[in-house]
């Protein structure tokens, strides 16, 4: 039986490893998650069970295109019990958003880069600027009460950075800053 490792996951996610006990799990999780047989789903899907074999999310994210990194956030966000809302695009003015993963007590506005090493704070700023305003028009567009977060989900990022009350979160990190997320409130500029 073959193990998904490190040094395999590529292999594993592009569906080129037979794997039978990790194919089962995907199985399951597609089933559980309501997505298809489409190949770049089963990346995703194979991606998140690499997650679940133990692999870290920034290990696994690494073998993804940007594309499927968005896709990969957006099935993370299920996985955890968000409805989320993908590709979003909001008119006068425009703005696009790439997931909004909205909770029971909030919605979380992500922009998501595939950033294989950090930037300038300067570059930080305006990133969080522009992250900031489509939080806002999205707040704008729907009218719920909800509160609404900003945040830049990355593949690498300092850990528990926040620039101009927007979280910039390593992929790796995601589950922390959800589970207590109540937190980071404090630091955070809540729409």
């Amino acid at each position: 039986m073959v193990k998904v490792t490190e040094e395999n996951v590529g292999a594993f996610i592009q569906g080129a490893l037979d794997a039978p006990e990790a194919k089962a799990l995907g199985d399951e999780l597609e089933s559980a998650l309501g997505v298809g047989p489409p190949v770049p789903e089963r990346r995703i899907v194979n991606a998140l069970v690499a997650m679940k074999l133990g692999l870290t999310p920034g290990t696994v994210a690494r073998h993804l295109d940007w594309r499927d990194f968005e896709r990969f956030c957006a099935l993370f966000f299920r996985s955890r019990g968000y409805e989320v809302i993908e590709n979003l695009t909001l008119k006068k003015p425009r703005a696009q958003i790439d997931l909004v993963a909205i909770g029971p007590s909030y919605a979380v506005c992500v922009d998501c880069k595939r950033w294989k090493r950090g930037h300038s704070p300067s570059l930080l700023r305006r990133f969080a600027a522009d992250q900031k305003r489509r939080s806002r028009l999205f707040r704008k567009a729907i009218g719920d009460q909800k509160p609404i977060l900003s945040a830049i989900l990355s593949l690498s990022a300092p850990s528990g950075d926040f620039v101009e009350g927007v979280a910039i979160i390593p992929i790796g990190a995601l589950s922390g800053f959800l589970d207590s997320v109540e937190a980071y409130l404090d630091l955070l500029d809540v729409s």
